[in-house]
């Protein structure tokens, strides 16, 4: 994630959105998944439907999605070892 936020164009608007997924990354329980849902949600609904057709910002922001996705995926499995 930090590494997508790098990469971005620094006029970028999404640099902004990616900043706020990383400081969610470090907050616990509901808020971080709730924000990071909503983040990765604000992120995909924008991209093109065929990757091949990416430009640089949007192969970056792919990446930033797969990057929250294993967030969530290691959070739930987290969840159910614990309970």
């Amino acid at each position: 994630m930090r590494r997508a936020c790098d990469d971005l164009h620094p006029g970028s608007p999404w640099r902004g959105v990616l900043t706020t997924a990383l400081q969610a990354m470090d907050e616990t329980g509901p808020a971080r998944s709730r924000a990071l849902c909503w983040l990765h949600h604000a992120i995909t609904v924008r991209l093109p439907a065929d990757p091949r057709s990416d430009g640089i910002e949007h192969r970056v922001l792919r990446r930033a999605s797969d990057a929250i996705e294993e967030e969530l995926e290691s959070d739930e499995t987290s969840s159910r070892r614990a309970a």
